[in-house]
């Protein structure tokens, strides 16, 4: 009897408060207050692991594709993936001093180059790294230069031999498969092949310096090369995203570094100039309906930010406030990583992030550091190469969402 006259009483209060207008909006005032005042939703800088390696601040977020994001990220601490002990298997993984890239990422997998012995470059391999499980699997062992950047897209990480032919690992079943066989296709020293959404593109060297083809394998299809349009001029480093693959385009060069961008629409079958003044550009990566690149000028002495928009069919500089030299930037859904400094020398580099929606420039850590990469989906995930004696180790830090807790 006593618990139901409690139930009774409990109930005519609510429905009390909820005939009360003011009342109610009281109430409401009173639990979001309560909310807020905890200092744990309210915080979401860096947490703060090795001296000086803070600073970030990340800004609200907005996804070009599916996802909306809040300010209320937490970024775990900066962690020193290579080069100490507890690496699996053994710690003794080192990576090989570049100032190329020599990893790609996509969720929780990491692909790099290892460079076992510093110094003989013929014994570097490719190893495939799992940012959460920890799990590491070495994806060749053939005592072959290795050249390429890997490419890593979902279960597929994909890259080209020295042999110049393509090669496919498949992260779901461990297979590894060679999808070519003719020794043409052809290496560049920053991406030769690029691979989204189970699409690869790459290029074929038909004939040295006189006939050059854009190929495409979709995955979701079968194994089989598809040969998409053919140049009689070389074009290098493709880029995919969607249904645009972008390219650099040497139809009107002068100088050897000489290149203009296009594009081609594969829906369509139209091609498009992207950027036609004859520059040395270098570090193309695209993602999220945005191309972007690095524009010397011709000039070893300068070095900035341009980036083009596919919807909107117009691009430009990118205006950075903290840093007048930039180098290779990468892109991922919308944000860019890149590595700043404000003289010629890049005397006390930092690597910074930029929302392109927002134009909000974040510091992420001051160091000597080389070839940022970027993934971002429900949470950024950003890996970058650092300098350490002969060598550089890798490095890494992840966000998530406050509710969400660390990795």
């Amino acid at each position: 009897m006593g618990k139901k006259l409690r139930k009774i009483k409990v109930s005519k209060f609510w429905k009390n408060i909820f005939k009360n207008r003011p009342l109610m909006i009281l109430v409401a005032v009173f639990i979001l207050a309560m909310i807020f005042s905890n200092k744990s939703v309210q915080n979401y800088l860096l947490i703060p692991s090795q001296a000086a390696d803070t600073g970030i601040v990340p800004p609200g977020i907005t996804d070009n594709s599916t996802n909306i994001f809040t300010p209320n990220i937490k970024f775990g601490p900066i962690i020193q993936l290579t080069g100490q002990l507890g690496f699996p298997p053994d710690g003794s993984y080192n990576f090989p001093a570049s100032d190329e890239w020599t990893q790609s990422i996509y969720g929780d997998w990491l692909v790099f180059k290892w460079d076992p012995s510093i110094g003989n470059p013929e014994d570097q391999q490719y190893m495939l790294y799992n940012l959460k499980t920890k799990e590491i699997r070495q994806l060749t062992n053939d005592g072959t230069l290795k050249i390429d950047v890997p490419r890593i897209w979902g279960k597929y990480v994909t890259w080209v031999g020295d042999d110049r032919n393509l090669y496919l690992y498949n992260i779901g079943t461990g297979v590894k498969s060679q999808l070519t066989i003719d020794h043409k296709v052809l290496i560049h020293s920053e991406f030769s092949v690029d691979i989204k959404n189970d699409r690869i593109v790459f290029v074929r060297e038909e004939v040295p310096w006189e006939e050059y083809t854009m190929n495409i394998i979709d995955l979701s299809q079968g194994n089989i090369p598809v040969k998409l349009f053919t140049k009689d001029f070389v074009i290098t480093s493709p880029v995919i995203d969607g249904s645009i693959i972008a390219w650099r385009d040497t139809r009107h060069a002068i100088e050897i570094t000489d290149c203009e961008i296009y594009a081609y629409n594969m829906d369509s079958g139209v091609e498009f100039p992207v950027s036609t003044e004859l520059h040395n550009r270098t570090n193309m990566s695209a993602s999220g309906g945005n191309i972007i690149w690095i524009d010397l000028f011709n000039n070893p002495y300068s070095s900035t930010l341009f980036k083009y928009n596919l919807a909107s069919q117009q691009g430009g500089k990118v205006n950075l406030t903290n840093a007048s030299w930039i180098g290779q930037p990468y892109i991922s859904n919308g944000y860019i990583v890149y590595i700043g400094a404000m003289d010629v020398n890049f005397t006390n580099p930092k690597l910074y992030m930029y929302e392109i929606s927002t134009g909000k420039e974040t510091r992420i850590i001051d160091a000597d550091i080389v070839a940022p990469v970027i993934f971002m989906d429900k949470y950024p995930v950003i890996a970058w190469g650092k300098y350490s004696g002969s060598s550089q180790n890798l490095y890494m830090v992840k966000g998530s969402y406050f509710s969400q807790g660390l990795f």
